[in-house]
């Protein structure tokens, strides 16, 4: 019985993902451990003597050659052990399962936004090309695109927390003094929506508000200029032509144009969410978030090695995993598409 392509492809795909996830983890140790600082003097402090420093190298296995450290580093992998933080000496596991829900929360939600806004100024671009609607448009994303995130960010709170005050300020993802709902994925507003606890969900809502829009608008503009740029080609097609002198609306025309284009955008969509999962530690910054990519940052600060390692690693799989999951979408929704045919192409 013959394997169906794209079944044939997400097998090697699979097979292929503990050597690509070797490699990424091989390289983040090498850069990582030839860093030009030491972790033990930023762990001891300025003030701190070269015994106490050596006394911290040799503690934390640092003094070790370092064949010797990344075969023991391999096999902590092997038995599910990621390390433990030098900063807090908590398990680096159990960090991440902690801070990565507050992410999501924050990047599905901003990407979806992205999205929308992303598309519909695409479609008025491409749809309207050489008229104002489309000057607009490109007005916008210009804009978008020249305004750094964290500028927008602080734009925003002036104006909505300090200025009218109908949004929270950056305190976090919830109001000081609010108690967090009992923990049961680690997103607050779907932990508080699963406990029936209204008020503390509607607060934390509040504060997705404003680092939501900073992130959706910012990366509106990408998928705006790849969308304009798509539904452009679709919309000079012979068939979309051929659809219009049939006496298509021109809603209908549209619509069919978005769904030739709908491939290279959730491959483009795709490539921003595996982006966003490190991409929003500026924004997360900003809000005094506490998620994956604040800690990501504290993290380099503090030369938290077994961390900044298990960052990358966590990263480059997470990144591996959704592309595979777009190919294999992509495959689903266009079967034109040569995934996995090899010698049948």
């Amino acid at each position: 019985m013959k394997t169906p392509p794209l079944l044939r492809f997400v097998l090697v795909r699979v097979a292929a993902l503990p050597f690509t996830i070797l490699a990424v983890l091989s390289i983040s140790f090498l850069v990582t451990s030839v860093l030009p600082v030491d972790p033990a003097k930023t762990i001891a402090g300025p003030m701190a003597t070269d015994e106490v420093v050596a006394g911290i190298r040799e503690r934390l296995g640092l003094d070790r050659p370092l064949v010797e450290r990344f075969t023991g580093y391999l096999g902590s992998l092997l038995g599910g052990d990621l390390g433990s933080s030098y900063a807090t000496g908590q398990p680096v596991s159990g960090e991440i399962a902690e801070r990565l829900p507050a992410t999501l929360t924050l990047i599905i939600p901003a990407l979806a936004l992205a999205a929308v806004v992303g598309i519909g100024l695409g479609v008025v671009g491409a749809y309207h090309a050489g008229r104002r609607p489309a000057s607009a448009s490109g007005g916008i994303v210009t804009v978008l695109q020249a305004v750094p995130d964290f500028l927008l960010a602080l734009v925003l709170v002036v104006v909505f927390a300090t200025g009218l005050g109908v949004l929270p300020g950056p305190e976090g993802q919830l109001s000081i003094g609010t108690d967090v709902p009992p923990r049961v994925t680690g997103s607050i507003p779907v932990d508080a929506l699963l406990a029936g606890q209204w008020p503390v969900f509607a607060d934390a809502v509040r504060h997705l508000i404003l680092p939501v829009l900073t992130l959706g608008l910012t990366y509106s503009a990408l998928i705006a200029r790849i969308s304009r740029a798509l539904l452009g080609n679709a919309l000079a097609m012979e068939c979309v032509r051929f659809a219009r002198a049939c006496g298509w609306s021109e809603w209908r025309v549209v619509r069919g144009a978005l769904l030739i284009a709908r491939v290279p955008l959730l491959t483009y969509t795709a490539v921003l969410l595996a982006g966003l999962i490190g991409g929003a530690a500026i924004i997360e910054k900003v809000f005094s978030w506490g998620g994956f990519g604040q800690w990501t940052v504290d993290s380099m600060q503090k030369v938290d090695l077994p961390v900044i390692q298990a960052i990358v690693l966590f990263a480059g799989g997470a990144t591996v995993v959704v592309y595979l999951a777009m190919d294999v979408l992509s495959g689903l929704l266009d079967p034109r598409i040569p995934i996995g045919r090899g010698k049948d192409r």
